[in-house]
């Protein structure tokens, strides 16, 4: 190795690396930090090199059992289950070196995906160590799932397959996995989601709501002071809502599913095998590029900008509504004079803000442009600006505006720009082999705060559908009718915000019967556990 380092042809593998076409590097750590498998071949006819990762046949049946050996043995009990998991019932060689020669009996059966795997003798494998996993008698195999984007949908829908019978699942990310974007800033998530997390993933509701604020009240002023609006959502709602910060909810739901994820790896292409099965074609940072073996479906779980979209379906046309939209985090917001949810209304200038846990405060605004289509003028981005905009013209600011006036003119370099607009609703493309969640399938206008709200719906109704046998197409058939009530319901609620509006009479209507009807349907209409085993 000296000579090789010495004339500087040594290239230090940290991520999933492809040597060729034929050879692939894939990280399973746990027995050392930095612990590779060797996959041969490509398509189907793959050996899998295992190393350390497993060193016994009792592990296959018990994954969870570890080498005192290892330098993490919970890391190595997680790599062992997924890679389980990824490769049994597929027909590939696994070359283990620490197997017994020869090998002393069929693994037996049991719960795990683990249980199908055979040693080298009962498989036919042509020598010691080397064990075939074949496919389950009658033809029938695993489905295979791949999600692309491991935000708030995909990571739902990983932790509710991770179990699943008959499901392998992995998803791919590609950012580091210490790096999450708009980790800067905050969000509301809606009564409806709470309660399909409790419904669905109770642990995952429990430590959600736990790193959270409750979002129990809406209430509606003009920047004056007067009161229009002051709803309490248990009026509307069986769960309460939440607020917390994006980098916080990101971290308690891929936690979970990290053993099944992997990160730092970009779409750029996609790919079919010879049976029809689709292949992502993922590339690292380093520029080396990883294709996974095929999957029956690919999920998007990338946003609002998926790359999976524009690959399967082709580009996305936003529709603009004519509202710039800012975003600013108050990291110290102990003097903050108010805490729940409330919106301020300076002509169709709105402010929306609330406390986040630890301290800090966000502060959302939203005023109207020259045309639907227009940009955000330079000029609105700058602290002259943002005091004129919700400042009254006549009297003086409640102090609540005078408060989030000063803090956004203070910080008015760090603010998050966009422009308000959503995307044409599309659930699958690739003939029901791509199904697409989240912003991926529906961005929405995020009035209700329903974003990553249905984000989270769509992961509890998708992993339903898909862990009792449906497809892509099952999935839309539960979903599309919800989405798009709750996309017309968002942008209807937007209405006080377009020019010529009045935020006073819309925000007094607010009250009406109707409304409230409509924002009862929105929080409640979950489906319960039982409702897809019928």
């Amino acid at each position: 190795m000296l000579p090789i380092i010495a004339a500087g042809q040594a290239q230090l593998a940290s991520s999933d690396s492809a040597l060729s076409d034929h050879v692939r590097l894939t990280p399973t750590p746990g027995h050392t930090p930095d612990h590779f498998a060797v996959e041969l071949g490509k398509g189907e006819t793959v050996a899998v090199l295992t190393g350390d990762l497993i060193h016994s046949p009792l592990q296959a049946r018990y994954p969870e059992i570890s080498m005192r050996a290892d330098y993490d043995q919970a890391a190595s009990a997680v790599t062992r289950r997924k890679f389980l998991e990824c490769h049994c019932d597929t027909g590939r060689l696994m070359c283990t070196a620490h197997f017994p020669s020869p090998p002393p009996a069929t693994s037996p059966g049991g719960a795990t995906a683990s249980a199908s795997c055979r040693p080298a003798a009962e498989a036919g494998a042509a020598g010691p160590g080397i064990a075939r996993l074949p496919a389950p008698a009658g033809g029938a195999r695993r489905m295979r799932i791949g999600i692309i984007g491991c935000g708030v949908a995909g990571s739902v829908l990983a932790e509710r397959l991770l179990r699943a019978p008959g499901i392998t699942v992995e998803a791919y990310d590609r950012l580091p996995p210490d790096a999450v974007e708009d980790s800067g800033t905050g969000l509301n998530v809606g009564p409806n989601a709470m309660k399909a997390l409790r419904l669905h993933l109770p642990a995952r509701h429990d430590a959600v709501r736990a790193a959270s604020l409750p979002w129990t009240r809406w209430f509606i002023d003009l920047a004056s002071g007067r009161r229009l609006f002051d709803l309490p959502l248990a009026e509307v709602a069986e769960d309460a809502g939440i607020r917390l910060r994006w980098s916080e909810l990101y971290r308690l739901l891929r936690a979970p599913v990290a053993g099944i994820t992997r990160f730092g790896l970009e779409l750029v292409a996609i790919e079919e095998d010879a049976v029809g099965r689709l292949v992502p074609v993922l590339q690292a940072a380093d520029g080396a590029r990883l294709r996974p073996r095929g999957y029956d479906l690919l999920v998007a779980g990338d946003g609002r900008y998926s790359a999976l979209r524009a690959l399967a379906a082709g580009p996305t046309t936003p529709s603009f509504h004519g509202i710039a939209m800012t975003r600013l985090l108050v990291p110290e917001a102990a003097d903050c004079p108010y805490d729940d949810y409330g919106q301020w209304f300076n002509g169709n200038a709105r402010l929306l803000s609330y406390r986040l846990p630890g301290g800090a405060a966000y502060i959302a605004g939203g005023f109207p442009l020259a045309a639907p289509e227009a940009e955000i003028p330079p000029e609105a981005r700058t602290a002259a600006f943002q005091r004129a905009l919700y400042t009254p013209e006549t009297g003086a600011a409640c102090p609540a505006v005078a408060w989030m006036v000063e803090r956004l003119a203070a910080g008015v370099d760090s603010i998050h720009w966009a422009r308000l607009q959503e995307a044409p609703l599309q659930r699958t493309a690739g003939a029901g082999r791509v199904l697409f969640l989240g912003d991926a399938a529906h961005a929405m206008v995020p009035t209700l705060g329903q974003g990553a709200t249905q984000a989270i719906e769509d992961g509890i109704v998708a992993g339903a559908v898909l862990a009792r046998g449906g497809g892509a197409e099952d999935v839309a058939a539960w979903r599309d009718t919800r989405v798009g009530f709750v996309r017309r319901f968002s942008l209807e609620a937007t209405d006080t915000m377009f020019p010529g509006a009045d935020p006073v009479a819309g925000s007094l209507a607010k009250r009406e019967p109707e409304f409230l009807a409509k924002l009862r349907r929105l929080y409640t209409d979950v489906p319960r556990p039982e409702e897809f085993s019928q």
